[in-house]
């Protein structure tokens, strides 16, 4: 899949090439830079992101199929990059995910390899395709980077392979199902990537990570800003800090005013995890705001 074009070097010497380069333009002062070649830069940086990914694809499925992780004492591919390569358990899902797909799709795999295709758009061209009959799908994944590289649009690939999956459907008995969102147009497709996570902590503590809508992101918006304005002067939290306090207080009056949806006929309870330490600086922090707004009452 990925190949050094050189062939006295080592892969392991060509990857010492890209770390090398890579802290070179680390080290550079990018202010002096002119604009265009800053944009040159963007531009390759984003292709070494790509071809990255499937040399990364590539080399994780061998090791995988190696066992390989077996000699530092792990039992699977992710939790052996979770130890050795310090990744995210998010992280390290997504990567043996992605190198499955591309495994499944050796046309586009073979692309991004030669820097023909970004990443993202990959991602969309193998999410389209894998809708359609698993027959057609090589043939379609050529289809759609042709169009690429002949300097389609997204949008153009996006009506591309709705027709594609349009014409899949003639030769299968109709049902009464809607047809795929995702294939219908660009917004269409923008909805159908919509997601929500909440991963915790082992002290209750949580990360949110998520794809909106445009709809979610204005009724979102429209309740957090809402909810975080500034307590006074004496208010010294940062916007990230009040957003998150808006989201709590957002969530606390849904609960309040009944308006979850009860389980099993009883009533909605949040259950929260507060450690002890936490809490008493809450506490401490909440009476020394209490005091800095008596201060500047009393001065006035």
């Amino acid at each position: 899949m990925c190949d050094t074009g050189n062939p006295g070097m080592t892969p392991l010497g060509a990857a010492q090439m890209v770390t090398d380069g890579l802290a070179a333009l680390c080290q550079a002062d990018a202010a002096e830079l002119d604009a265009g070649t800053m944009a040159e830069l963007l531009l390759v940086l984003e292709q070494a992101d790509t071809m990255a990914a499937a040399a990364r694809a590539s080399i994780l499925g061998a090791f995988t199929a190696a066992l390989g992780y077996e000699a530092d004492g792990h039992a699977g591919p992710m939790p052996w990059l979770m130890d050795q390569a310090q990744t995210t358990r998010g992280r390290a899902k997504a990567q043996v995910k992605q190198g499955k797909k591309l495994r499944a799709h050796p046309a586009v795999a073979a692309a991004m390899a030669a820097g023909q295709i970004m990443g993202s758009w990959a991602d969309k061209v193998m999410e389209w395709t894998d809708r359609l009959p698993a027959d057609s799908r090589d043939n379609a994944d050529q289809i759609l980077l042709g169009a690429a590289g002949g300097g389609a649009r997204l949008e153009d690939l996006a009506a591309l392979a709705c027709t594609m999956y349009e014409q899949s459907r003639q030769d299968q008995p109709d049902d009464d199902g809607p047809a795929d969102p995702d294939l219908l147009d660009p917004e269409a497709a923008a909805f159908a990537d919509r997601s929500l996570k909440i991963e915790t902590t082992l002290d209750g503590a949580g990360t949110l990570h998520g794809d909106l809508s445009a709809e979610c992101t204005g009724l979102l918006a429209t309740v957090l800003d809402a909810l975080s304005a500034r307590a006074e002067d004496v208010d010294d939290r940062t916007h990230a800090q009040r957003y998150h306090d808006g989201l709590a207080e957002a969530c606390r009056r849904l609960i309040a005013a009944g308006l979850i949806p009860q389980r099993a006929g009883q009533p909605t309870k949040a259950v929260v995890h507060i450690p002890f330490v936490r809490h008493e600086v809450a506490h401490v922090a909440s009476e020394l705001a209490d005091w800095r707004a008596d201060r500047c009452r009393s001065a006035a």
